[in-house]
C-alpha cells in the first residue's frame, strides 16, 4: 500500500490511498493466468477546516464504521486475517465517493455525517459483502447516508457508534421488491491499559424486502470480544471469539475462536501467528481447524 498527501495550506489538504492485493494482477482477457489480485485506489480525497475543529470532506474516502475499516493496515490488528465480522458484516474495507462532515470537541467527542454512494447488491442475494461498489463506475440511483460518533477523551479508551443507511441497496428500481431499503447499526469499545488490551463490536444489517426476507437473510448481524496481552514491547498475544449470521447465496450461521501472537520486528513490521477453530452451525461438514502464519506491514 501506498499513502500520498499533499498540504495545499494550513486549511487545504489532499489524502490517497493505493493498494496492490494478493500479489498483483495481470491482463486476463484470454482467462488464462489471472494472479487473482486487484490495484484498488482506496482513497482519494480533498479536506477543508472551513472552522476550528470542523472540516468538510470531497471525494473517495473510508466510511467511520467500526475498528478496522478506517486502520485496516495489516500491522494495526491481531491475527493473520481480519475477524469475520468487520468482514462480511461491516463490511471492511468499505469506501465509497461522497462528501462528509467532521466535528472534533476537545473534550474527546467526534461527530461525522456524511453523504454518499451506496451498496450495489444483486437483485437476488443479500450478500453484503459483494454489493461494494468501490467508487469505479457506483451507481448511485439511491444515495446512503452514514453517522458517527466516536469518544476518546479518556487514556487509552475508544467508544464508537455508527449507523448508516440505505434506501435501496440493490440501486434498481423495480427489481421485485428483493432488497427495499436497508440500516447498519454499529457499536464498538477498544480499551488499553498498561500491557492489556481489549476489543469488542456489536453490528447488525436490517433488510427490508420481501425476497430477502423468504432467504432469512433481512437480518444479518455479529459480534465478537478479543482481549490481548503485550508483555514486551515487541510481543503480544491475543485470543477472539466471534459469532455472526450472514447471507452468502445461503444463510451462514459461524462461531469462530482464535489464537494466537504478533511479534513486531518494528512499529510497523510483524510476524503473525494463529490457530482457528471455526464452527458452521448450519453445514457441521464445513467445521475445520488450522494455522495461520503471515507477515503484517505498512508504510
Amino acid at each position: 500500500m501506498l499513502f500520498t498527501g499533499y498540504e495545499y495550506n494550513d486549511k487545504l489538504r489532499f489524502f490517497s490511498e493505493l493498494e496492490i492485493e494478493h500479489g498483483g494482477v495481470q491482463d486476463t482477457a484470454d482467462g488464462d493466468g489471472a494472479l487473482g489480485g486487484e490495484v484498488e485506489v482506496e482513497q482519494a480525497y480533498v479536506e477543508y477546516d472551513f472552522v476550528d475543529n470542523a472540516s468538510a470532506r470531497a471525494g473517495l474516502f473510508i466510511l467511520p464504521i467500526g475498528m478496522l475499516n478506517e486502520t485496516h493496515e495489516p500491522d494495526t490488528f491481531y491475527g493473520v486475517e481480519r475477524n469475520s465480522v468487520e468482514k462480511y458484516i461491516v463490511p471492511t474495507t468499505w469506501w465509497e465517493i461522497g462528501s462528509m462532515l467532521t466535528y472534533t470537541m476537545d473534550s474527546g467527542f467526534k461527530f461525522e455525517g456524511a453523504v454518499h454512494s451506496g451498496l450495489n447488491m444483486s437483485d437476488d442475494d443479500g450478500y453484503v459483502r459483494g454489493g461494494r461498489q468501490k467508487g469505479s463506475n457506483a451507481e448511485a440511483q439511491n444515495l446512503a447516508y452514514t453517522f458517527a460518533a466516536t469518544y476518546t477523551g479518556m487514556q487509552g479508551l475508544e467508544l464508537g457508534v455508527s449507523y448508516h443507511y440505505e434506501d435501496d441497496p440493490s440501486q434498481q428500481d423495480g427489481d421485485g421488491g428483493y432488497i427495499e431499503e436497508g440500516s447498519l447499526m454499529e457499536a464498538h469499545i477498544a480499551y488499553n491499559s498498561g500491557m492489556f488490551g481489549l476489543r469488542a463490536l456489536y453490528a447488525e444489517w436490517d433488510f427490508e424486502g420481501d425476497g430477502i426476507e423468504a432467504d432469512n437473510g433481512d437480518e444479518q448481524k455479529g459480534w465478537y470480544i478479543e482481549p490481548s496481552i503485550r508483555p514486551l514491547a515487541n510481543l503480544g498475544f491475543f485470543a477472539r471469539y466471534e459469532d455472526l449470521e450472514y447471507f452468502k447465496g445461503s444463510e451462514k450461521n459461524v462461531e469462530i475462536m482464535s489464537v494466537g501472537a504478533n511479534y513486531y520486528l518494528h512499529e510497523q513490521v510483524a510476524l503473525k501467528a494463529d490457530y482457528i477453530d471455526y464452527k458452521d452451525n448450519v453445514d457441521s461438514s464445513k467445521d475445520f481447524d488450522g494455522f495461520n502464519l503471515g507477515v503484517g506491514l505498512s508504510f
